[in-house]
């Protein structure tokens, strides 16, 4: 079936196995029953319609890659369907050298493609500087996937964090984790239902950045926000964290100096006791944590809007009917 403004099938590239973008998948495939102008396809899949142009209903099919493979799909000439890359990774800072790979992966293989998705303003900026036709679309979240936050619900862990060990992180975590001690689960590996489950179960979320100045993992804000719990993150000046605003969680700042670390751990750990104080001038305990609670409520009552149906209609939708205009005419990129 084809959109009902856009007349297009939006058909969206998700890798099959177990691992972060199961959510992405999932999310997609439960999009799809109500509304049947989205379906999900693997990799292979995805290469396999290219190649056949036999294929009538290919002519309105609108491809979205989100893969982060940067899959090559040829001169845009020699295939009739629309298709666009998703760039999963942020850009920004003092970048990793797996992520400086991934991004002159990502700028070669866009080349080819009719259009690129960013998910937040200054990226999709960032790439439209590299001479590509740029579009923001955010994910959001899926309530019929994830469900609605419980507020009420028994909180079962002071403070969670999960995430790859890498960068800065294998310097950092381990120090909070020291400190902070039992109070602190681990949650890495953890995916789809389970992963959020824990989350809506826990008082608050713990973010390390693996880079300096690297953009929030927005991917993190849409696994978070069905949930109750609140949220402490690491940003610094100039971060990019759109949507998510100061008055929707607590910012922190960590540095690899030991002195600092410890400092901060011990801070956590007094967040997570059972009586309330001040450490630096902050509140620790319950009281600090029942504002973090309220952060939590804001932010879904600020935020709850950007679901991925909200998303689609509001971001892909325009984008997508002006790429696939453009390409009616023969005008490619």
């Amino acid at each position: 079936m084809l959109h009902p403004r856009s007349e297009l099938h939006y058909r969206h590239v998700v890798p099959d196995e177990w691992g972060p973008l199961f959510e992405l998948r999932e999310t997609f495939a439960v999009l799809a029953r109500t509304e049947p102008w989205h379906s999900v396809v693997s990799p292979a899949r995805y290469l396999s319609e290219l190649r056949d142009r036999t294929e009538p209903a290919q002519a309105r099919t609108f491809y979205i890659d989100w893969t982060n493979h940067n899959l090559r799909i040829g001169t845009p000439g020699d295939r009739r369907c629309c298709t666009a890359l998703y760039a999963v990774e942020a850009w920004g800072g003092d970048m990793l050298p797996v992520h400086e790979q991934h991004w002159d992966a990502f700028r070669a293989a866009a080349q080819g493609h009719d259009l690129v998705f960013g998910y937040t303003p200054q990226l999709t900026e960032r790439m439209a500087s590299w001479g590509l036709r740029s579009a923001l679309y955010p994910l959001g979240w899926c309530p019929e996937a994830v469900g609605y936050p419980r507020w009420g619900t028994p909180k079962f862990d002071r403070m969670v964090w999960w995430g790859s060990m890498t960068g800065r992180r294998r310097v950092i975590v381990p120090v909070l984790a020291e400190h902070i001690g039992h109070y602190l689960t681990n949650l890495s590996g953890a995916y789809g239902r389970r992963l959020i489950g824990c989350l809506d179960n826990a008082e608050i979320v713990l973010h390390v950045a693996h880079t300096h100045g690297a953009t929030f993992p927005q991917w993190r804000l849409w696994q978070i926000l069905p949930t109750s719990a609140g949220l402490i993150a690491e940003v610094s000046p100039g971060m990019d964290c759109w949507p998510l605003r100061p008055e929707h969680f607590c910012a922190i700042g960590f540095s690899e100096e030991p002195e600092d670390m410890v400092t901060k751990g011990q801070w956590l750990r007094r967040l997570c006791e059972e009586e309330d104080g001040l450490s630096d001038g902050k509140l620790t305990g319950p009281a600090q944590r029942e504002v973090l609670l309220g952060q939590a409520a804001r932010r879904f009552d600020e935020l709850g809007h950007y679901t991925v149906s909200h998303c689609v209609n509001e971001y892909l939708v325009p984008a997508s009917q002006a790429a696939f205009e453009r390409r009616q005419a023969g005008e490619y990129r």
